[in-house]
């Protein structure tokens, strides 16, 4: 009996194992697409003609404030 205990034990310390592994790995792809999804120098790069009209508009704009 003691020898079915433990081997249902190793079992269930197997499978706990293997859904850690599982959730690091969804995890770590979570975080992969939360970060591209942030990153702005991918939006600067897609439209990079908009980001330097919008930089030289809000550079007039704070210049001509006093």
């Amino acid at each position: 009996m003691s020898e079915d205990v433990s081997e249902e034990h190793a079992a269930a310390v197997r499978e706990v194992e293997e859904s850690q592994r599982e959730f690091s790995r969804a995890l770590g792809d979570l975080e992969g697409v939360v970060r591209s999804s942030v990153d702005p120098t991918k939006w600067i790069a897609d439209r990079p003609l908009l980001w330097v009209l919008g930089g030289l508009v809000l550079g007039f704009w704070f210049g001509t404030k006093r």
